[in-house]
């Protein structure tokens, strides 16, 4: 029997989630939040992360729980084979 990991979501899946949850178009949300369309997409697809402050006011916007974004803005990111590792219990190395 093989074991198949489970898979690892990131800040970004929890992004995405949030503004298909919302049920407003990115262009709109953007705007509520005073920012380009652009920064929004680099939130979602994982090329940039927003700060705790914007946490808050993309929270208030969506409607999703702030504690949610919060706790997976705090999820360390996955490594090169997609493992998610707590911080402390890196690796050794020699």
């Amino acid at each position: 029997m093989t074991m198949t990991q489970a898979p690892v979501f990131d800040l970004a899946d929890y992004l995405r989630k949030a503004v298909r949850e919302s049920g407003r178009g990115m262009q709109e949300l953007a705007d509520e939040l005073e920012l380009s369309r652009e920064t929004l997409s680099l939130w979602v697809n994982g090329k940039r992360r927003p700060n705790r402050g914007q946490l808050i006011a993309l929270a208030h916007v969506t409607g999703v729980p702030l504690q949610w974004l919060l706790d997976a803005a705090e999820t360390p990111p996955a490594d090169a084979e997609g493992v998610a590792r707590p911080k402390g219990l890196e690796p050794l190395t020699f």
